[in-house]
């Protein structure tokens, strides 16, 4: 299946292809959880990404400088100073914040029961998919952080 819904709810193990070659294989929680690799975390949904360069590491942590911001990342890939990394975030996990992060053009807005999802746009034109507990009105200016602990860092290898 495509649909990542449905391999979550169904299956025990999950194997991610990519044209025709193995990216992964694990439990539904595992791939959700540690994807390891880019590919994968796109399948589980990981909308978000935003490219910088690595500027502190501790242990399996690092915090990339992108789009103006110190961003904070688990590392799945191993990453040094200095190299190009690629921070990938879940809609949900990306959130409309009062203080520090990265600024961005809310572009469109949607009420999901829950929660309030949307769609940002930073000056280079790149979307931020996020998640808020308010209607953000489209046009407003505002600032976009990842939860602590819910973002994963991939060595950027465009770079």
């Amino acid at each position: 299946t495509h649909d990542q819904d449905e391999a979550l709810s169904l299956a025990d193990r999950i194997v991610v292809m990519s044209q025709g070659h193995i990216e992964q294989i694990g439990s539904p929680q595992d791939l959700y959880q540690r994807p390891v690799n880019q590919q994968v975390a796109d399948f589980m949904g990981f909308r978000t990404r935003i490219s910088g360069k690595v500027v502190s590491v501790a242990g399996n942590e690092a915090q990339i400088e992108a789009a103006g911001a110190r961003l904070a990342g688990t590392m799945r890939t191993p990453l040094t100073l200095g190299d190009r990394a690629v921070l990938s975030v879940r809609p949900e996990d990306l959130v409309a914040t009062d203080g520090e992060g990265i600024p961005a053009t809310v572009v469109s807005m949607e009420y999901r029961g829950r929660a309030f999802f949307g769609l940002a746009r930073r000056r280079d034109g790149s979307e931020l998919y996020f998640c808020a507990d308010r209607a953000v009105p489209r046009g407003t200016e505002t600032t976009l952080q990842p939860v602590p602990g819910h973002a994963l860092l991939f060595k950027d290898e465009r770079a």
